[in-house]
């Protein structure tokens, strides 16, 4: 795990962040009635994991700190942030 990725799981450990590739992610975080800080969607969503994996390299390369509520959308080149509350 790099070191941007490791210092950014660490500032959000005892709060749940989802990974998601799924376009329904707000619904299932709602349904799922469990406290949520952030949604990170990957998009679009691949089956080959390597997809995934540059993707999570490029958005923690960028060493976010996101106030919670967040989404953060990765598509490509591009990661975009979104935060409201």
């Amino acid at each position: 795990m790099s070191g941007a990725m490791t210092s950014w799981w660490r500032r959000h450990r005892h709060r749940r962040v989802v990974l998601t590739h799924d376009g329904d992610f707000g619904t299932l975080a709602l349904l799922g009635r469990r406290p949520v800080v952030g949604i990170v969607r990957i998009r679009p969503g691949h089956i080959r994991p390597r997809v995934t994996s540059e993707a999570l390299d490029r958005l923690f390369a960028l060493d976010l700190d996101p106030s919670p509520p967040f989404l953060v959308v990765v598509q490509g080149g591009l990661v975009r942030l979104h935060t409201w509350g």
